[in-house]
């Protein structure tokens, strides 16, 4: 290409040779454009032959009884059932509902919004 492009700038050159010149210069740039894409296709093509060829593991069936079924978990999942079932008798729902609620209204809309500025930093 560089030989190419230094005959080119030779000024005594006749029409006729740099129209060949130019269509040879053409020619080998679609063969490079063509040469990647070729390489782009064989490169995904080989890809997905490797992914295809990748054997499958076969599948070991679990044991149910072993994951799901432990008396060691059951138990503890009805303790943890009876503990929340206590935290929640404990707590008087509607006294707690009705405070929130009487703080929220005795606050202003200002007291409720909060202002951002694209200026703020970020914490």
């Amino acid at each position: 290409m560089k030989a190419q492009t230094n005959l080119l700038e030779q000024a005594d050159l006749s029409r006729p040779v740099r129209h060949f010149f130019n269509k040879t210069a053409k020619a080998f740039g679609q063969l490079h454009v063509d040469r990647a894409l070729h390489l782009q296709q064989i490169n995904a093509q080989t890809a997905k032959l490797e992914e295809l060829n990748v054997k499958k593991k076969k599948k070991i069936p679990v044991n149910a009884n072993e994951l799901f079924a432990g008396i060691e978990k059951i138990k503890e999942a009805q303790e943890e059932q009876r503990r929340q079932i206590a935290l929640a008798k404990d707590k008087d729902l509607v006294a707690e509902a009705r405070q929130t609620a009487e703080q929220v209204m005795k606050m202003q809309i200002a007291q409720m919004s909060f202002q951002f500025s694209r200026f703020d930093p970020i914490e």
